[in-house]
This record gives C-alpha cells, structure tokens and sequence, in this order.
C-alpha cells in the first residue's frame, strides 16, 4: 500500500525508481501506467488526471513511458 505519495518529474526528465523489496516500487509504476488503479487520490500528468483513461486517450497516454523490469522485460 502506498500513502502520501507525491511525486513531479520535469518535462524531458528520466526518472529511476529504486528501493528494497516490497518497498511499493512496482506498484506506484504499475499505478502510473494504468495497470493498477489507485483506491483512492488520483494520478495527474501534466495537470490532467490520468485515472480511468480509456481507448485511443489510453494509448496515446501509454505511448510517452516506457518500462524496464527486473527479468529485463521491456514494457
């Protein structure tokens, strides 16, 4: 469970995530993309909550990230 994350990455900035086990490193990315919904608060991407986001709004969305996990899997 994460509580009271808050978290800006600059326009054009990368950003590596890093942590012990179980710390909710996969879980706050997972959030971000949309594989996960968060219970509650809401996730902003340039000022525009991204919760719920459906169809080609999904896909354009998506389309900006890019995700590298520990087996070396790209997503």
């Amino acid at each position: 469970m994460l509580n009271g994350i808050d978290l800006e990455v600059e326009k054009g900035r990368s950003l590596v995530v890093i942590g012990g086990s179980g710390t909710g490193k996969s879980v706050m990315l997972k959030c971000i993309l949309g594989i996960l919904s968060p219970t509650s608060g809401e996730i902003s991407v340039g000022g525009e909550n991204v919760v719920g986001l459906k169809g080609s709004a999904r896909d354009e969305y998506l389309a900006r990230f890019g995700m590298l996990f520990q087996g070396a899997a790209l997503f």
